[in-house]
């Protein structure tokens, strides 16, 4: 039976069981219309280069350990010279709120402004997720495979403040490390 008389039947069906008007069947050959230009893009980044980022998310949660842990989602805004490729990715990290793991964390919200004498002195830090939301910092990634597919997490973090410094840095390591390995190759 083809399936278009197989979903009237069932409609026809559902009337006699006391429904007043029958089920609507939607046309198989019916569209949907969709806008995928807001799928952001995971696809990893480079590896220890720095990137200027705007945290796009922050949601406290459990980890499956069952450990309190805080996600973090940052999107690239600014990128060096020649890696524009690289806009608008979404960059991730679960951080663990576990006491030996909270360096971490604690690394982020220096990054964002948060004073490291302040945060250590009072003992217990009030985090509210939504006031990091829109705060850019400067990123470097570590790419791993998970499940079969590549992608990056956040390494370490800067203040937005040393954006221009670490791409002055970057450039100039990547110039010597070209310099190195052509002179390494004329011998």
């Amino acid at each position: 039976m083809p399936k278009e008389d197989k979903v009237s039947e069932i409609a026809e069906e559902e009337v006699q069981d006391g429904e007043d008007t029958p089920l609507e069947v939607e046309d198989s050959e019916s569209e949907i219309e969709m806008d995928f230009s807001v799928v952001k893009n995971f696809d990893p980044v480079l590896q220890d280069v720095p990137y200027l980022c705007m945290i796009t998310q922050m949601k406290t949660g459990t980890a499956k350990s069952g450990n309190q842990k805080v996600a973090v989602q940052v999107e690239v805004v600014e990128t060096r010279e020649g890696e524009e490729a690289f806009l608008g990715r979404i960059v991730t990290r679960d951080y663990s709120l576990q006491p030996n793991a909270l360096f971490s964390f604690m690394g982020l919200l220096v990054s964002v402004g948060e004073d490291p004498e302040k945060l250590k002195e009072s003992g217990k830090f009030k985090l509210k997720p939504e006031a990091y939301l829109g705060v850019q910092l400067v990123m470097y990634a570590q790419n791993s495979t998970y499940q079969g597919n590549e992608r990056s997490q956040i390494r370490r973090t800067l203040s937005a403040y040393k954006w221009k410094e670490a791409k002055v840095q970057a450039d100039t390591e990547s110039t010597e490390g070209a310099e190195s390995a052509a002179g390494e190759a004329s011998f």
